[in-house]
């Protein structure tokens, strides 16, 4: 079998919706545990608490979080080898993002690929990514913000994200 290159790329600027190549499906991101999508702008898909106060947290809040999620088409195998986005955060210095994976829906087992301060300029970030995701199976990725800020952030401190793009091939 040849492999096919295959990608889902969530360009978050005016969609939740992504774009897909190869033999793959993909789901619009989808938000749990009190993540707000405020809206879009140049930067991305923007993301606050809900009601717009952050508590604070030492480490991420595994029930908040925006999710990214995708499958091979039936009878196929997908085989991913990175994920790459752009990050900024808007009226504060303290939001942080945990960015997992895990072909378990429930997240009992998953993989970190970063745990990263949320710059104050759109930043590219890129990492290794290794799953194999079977026909049946699918490949999630959630990103948990978090706020560090000892007092919290109490008015619409926001982390915007674009291009969110998970690569690989397709086999089968």
């Amino acid at each position: 079998m040849v492999p096919i290159a295959a990608s889902a790329i969530w360009q978050s600027t005016s969609s939740q919706s992504p774009v897909v190549s190869g033999l793959l499906n993909a789901a619009n991101i989808s938000y749990a545990g009190g993540l707000y999508h405020y809206g879009y702008n140049t930067n991305g898909d923007r993301w606050t608490a809900l009601g717009g106060a952050w508590p604070y947290e030492t480490s991420p809040n595994l029930t908040r979080y925006g999710q990214y999620s995708l499958a091979p088409k039936t009878g196929g195998t997908f085989h991913s080898d990175s994920i790459s986005f752009k990050l900024i955060v808007e009226f504060t210095n303290y939001l942080r993002s945990a960015i997992y994976y895990s072909t378990d829906s429930t997240f009992a087992t998953s993989t970190l690929i970063a745990d990263l301060a949320v710059p104050t300029s759109q930043t590219y970030f890129s990492y290794p990514v290794s799953s194999t995701v079977a026909t049946g199976q699918t490949l999630y990725v959630r990103v948990y913000p978090y706020d560090t800020n000892p007092a919290g952030d109490p008015a619409w401190k926001l982390v915007d994200i674009a291009n969110f793009s998970v690569y690989g091939n397709t086999t089968g």
